[in-house]
């Protein structure tokens, strides 16, 4: 699923003509995160999902914004 999500995203900055290298970088993120908080709790799991969510979020649209705003190429 990770990789299908990866594949759209890049897709279409692709198709906008460009190349983002920083998915991985994002992904890998996510993953760091997962394996050092997640718990045996499933309450703790839940906050610790949306916490990862919040997170790639936050910096998928910083990223947008910087390349957006400071026209930086999107190979980040």
């Amino acid at each position: 699923m990770t990789l299908i999500l990866a594949a759209t995203g890049q897709t279409i900055v692709l198709l906008r003509g460009g190349i983002d290298l920083s998915i991985g970088g994002m992904i890998s993120l996510g993953t760091v995160v997962a394996a050092t908080q997640l718990g045996d709790s499933w309450v703790t799991t839940t906050s610790w999902s949306m916490a990862i969510v919040a997170i790639g979020l936050a910096v998928g649209v910083t990223n947008g914004l910087i390349i957006s705003v400071l026209r930086l190429q999107p190979f980040l």
